[in-house]
């Protein structure tokens, strides 16, 4: 038997429900209503099965009831929807969430899961390949704290977010983003080169394409690709073709603080040093807080003092404005 599965236990809801019908017990944990459901939509049910169509419908959903839930949510919520493509339509909670983390969960990913959970996450995520990393939320405030969200961050989590932070300032200060030849060119996009390790001892800075395109699950997902194939020596002729601004970090060996050379004809290049705890005052207090120094190089030719002061001043915004990320 798949081992994903061998050893789980009997789902909660299962347990529950056979207590309740034991006990002849009100079932409070799964919401089972307390009558059969309105009349109209019963005999509506009943039509349906008698006079409709029975046979397949459509992978994702029968296209009427896909119209509908998009004119819903165009309603009530005034998200616009594309019923033919974004809408899929599923046979409850636990089949949706299965289809949503197998299309997004690739293998070695590390899934972060806020505790309590639905028991189907844990097995899901497994069977997708990807790894739990749980953060339990504790009384009396049952919030998120930075310190439990630091612990499940790793390295690649975090490099990711300097990633987003980079791209959406070079959005912001696009004196930063492009190349010089003879004279400043700003680049349309942002293409992000991404300085790596080889394991060979050297270093190459393959680039993302059109990264301001990206949300953070794609940038993971480029980012471990560009890793994985860079230490194996596989990486396009393309991909090292010079980017628009790159980020180099050097954390792995150490240092808090990193000062970096420009990639010609590259304008800037953003370095990032060593993130974990360090003194910080808050609210004129002392504490201890994660943090990184971040620099930025800029060829004087193209740029200035001030405006590196503009684009880091945006880094910052972004990492300390998650829902910007």
């Amino acid at each position: 038997m798949n081992p994903v599965f061998a050893n789980l236990p009997v789902t909660v809801f299962e347990a529950m429900s056979q207590l309740a019908r034991d006990n002849d017990a009100i079932n409070l944990g799964q919401g089972f209503p307390d009558a059969p459901g309105p009349e109209d939509v019963r005999r509506a049910a009943a039509d349906a099965v008698i006079n409709g169509y029975n046979q397949y419908p459509s992978m994702m959903g029968i296209p009427e009831l896909r119209q509908a839930i998009a004119a819903h949510y165009a309603h009530w919520h005034r998200l616009s929807l594309d019923p033919m493509t974004e809408v899929m339509v599923t046979s409850g909670g636990t089949e949706a969430l299965t289809s949503s983390i197998l299309a997004v969960v690739e293998p070695g990913d590390e899934v972060v899961v806020f505790q309590p959970v639905y028991d189907s996450y844990l097995p899901i995520i497994r069977q997708a390949g990807g790894i739990p990393r749980l953060v339990r939320l504790e009384p009396p405030h049952w919030r998120l704290t930075e310190e439990a969200l630091a612990a499940v961050f790793n390295r690649k989590t975090k490099a990711v977010l300097f990633l987003r932070a980079t791209v959406l300032a070079a959005q912001a200060v696009p004196e930063m983003n492009g190349t010089w030849k003879d004279e400043f060119v700003a680049s349309a996009g942002v293409d992000l080169g991404v300085a790596v390790a080889t394991r060979s001892g050297g270093l190459v800075t393959p680039r993302i394409m059109d990264a301001q395109k990206l949300d953070l699950g794609g940038l993971m997902a480029q980012l471990t690709d560009l890793v994985k194939r860079a230490k194996a020596g596989r990486l396009k002729a393309s991909e090292l073709q010079p980017g628009s601004i790159t980020v180099s970090s050097l954390a792995d060996n150490g240092p808090d603080l990193l000062y970096g050379v420009i990639y010609p004809p590259q304008v800037a290049l953003v370095g990032v040093g060593g993130v974990g705890p360090r003194p910080f005052v808050v609210d004129g207090e002392l504490a201890v807080r994660t943090t990184a120094t971040v620099t930025v190089s800029a060829d004087h030719r193209a740029t200035d003092g001030r405006t590196g002061a503009r684009f880091l001043t945006a880094f910052g915004k972004a990492l300390t404005h998650p829902e910007e990320l």
